[in-house]
């Protein structure tokens, strides 16, 4: 008997453990608390979905007029030094600039008459997508889908975002 209810426990834990880190990253959010987003993000993961993305996107899809503003950002911010996709995600998708860029939003947020929208998240649509990985989808003028996978089968990090691009093929 006692192996059961220990069995029932075990699965009830595998089944209800994302979506409590889902709530949990939500709630820090809300709360523009970076360093608690980013003990629940595999930050090598993430970049590592992120990085063809934005690749194939620059590369191939981008309109020859956003291409060349994106060209004059990088430029004009990095002193005229032509930086890959890759490096550039290397410096943006860390903790540290988590953490900055939520700090900034509550600041930006605390003003009078701030530009940033109030509410950070949109429709939030969270399920199982297969074994072992969890969706939340967040749609917000455009919908952004993070997947949450287990790491040595317990802890839930998210490990892929997949951004709104359109013509980017999506596989998860």
């Amino acid at each position: 008997m006692r192996f059961l209810f220990f069995l029932a426990l075990i699965g009830a834990y595998v089944y209800l453990a994302p979506y409590l880190v889902t709530k949990r990253l939500l709630d820090a959010t809300k709360a523009y608390d970076g360093a608690l987003i980013a003990e629940y993000v595999d930050f090598e993961s993430v970049r590592a979905s992120i990085r063809p993305q934005l690749e194939h996107y620059l590369d191939k899809d981008m309109p020859r007029n956003l291409q060349e503003l994106v060209l004059y950002m990088i430029k004009s911010e990095y002193r005229h030094e032509a930086m890959k996709v890759s490096e550039m995600i290397d410096l943006a998708v860390t903790s540290d600039a988590l953490v900055a860029f939520m700090e900034r939003m509550k600041e930006a947020n605390d003003e009078p008459n701030a530009r940033v929208p109030q509410q950070l998240l949109g429709d939030i649509d969270a399920h199982w997508s297969g074994v072992g990985k969890f969706m939340i989808t967040i749609t917000y003028r455009r919908s952004v889908r993070f997947i949450l996978e287990p790491k040595n089968f317990v802890f839930w990090r998210l490990t892929k975002v997949i951004l709104p691009i359109q013509r980017y093929p999506t596989r998860i």
